[in-house]
């Protein structure tokens, strides 16, 4: 190799260790970026499920007060007391449906609500792990360039 060419083509894989070991830094920083940009929806998704599912439990008490609010009504109009085992029946078995309905639409919007958190808290450690990773990797890019020049150019 002539006297010009060796201090260049050592410059240029020098260059070349340190372009290779900034682009794996720079995936790394664009895999995180795109991790914590799920885990931040992810995490909006559970907020709004809770408000969801309190407007949901709010909206289903409201039927019910109605419902019940309707059959007294009816039973008043037939000019049956309200404290007649008929009426109390109606009463009881109308909450007992509703209540059920009720839980279980507000646990089953609950519980996607804490399948969103547990999903943005995965999103969050990729990130971690996209930046981690990806330094350990620019690293030994950097480490394995500097073995390379050494035993090429002694």
């Amino acid at each position: 190799m002539g006297a010009v060419a060796a201090p260049i083509a050592i410059g240029a894989s020098i260059a070349s260790v340190g372009f290779s070991a900034q682009a794996e830094r720079e995936k790394a920083r664009g895999d995180a970026a795109a991790a914590q940009f799920e885990a931040d929806r992810a995490k909006r998704a559970a907020a709004y499920g809770r408000i969801r599912a309190d407007q949901t439990d709010a909206q289903l008490r409201e039927e019910l007060s109605t419902t019940l609010a309707n059959i007294e009504a009816v039973r008043a109009a037939q000019n049956v007391s309200p404290d007649s085992p008929t009426a109390l029946a109606l009463a009881g078995e109308e909450t007992r449906v509703a209540d059920r309905e009720r839980r279980n639409r507000v646990f089953s919007i609950q519980a996607q609500a804490d399948e969103d958190d547990r999903t943005a808290l995965y999103k969050q450690r990729v990130a971690s792990d996209a930046l981690r990773s990806g330094n350990t990797r620019a690293l030994a890019k950097l480490v394995g360039g500097a073995g390379t020049l050494a035993s090429n150019y002694r």
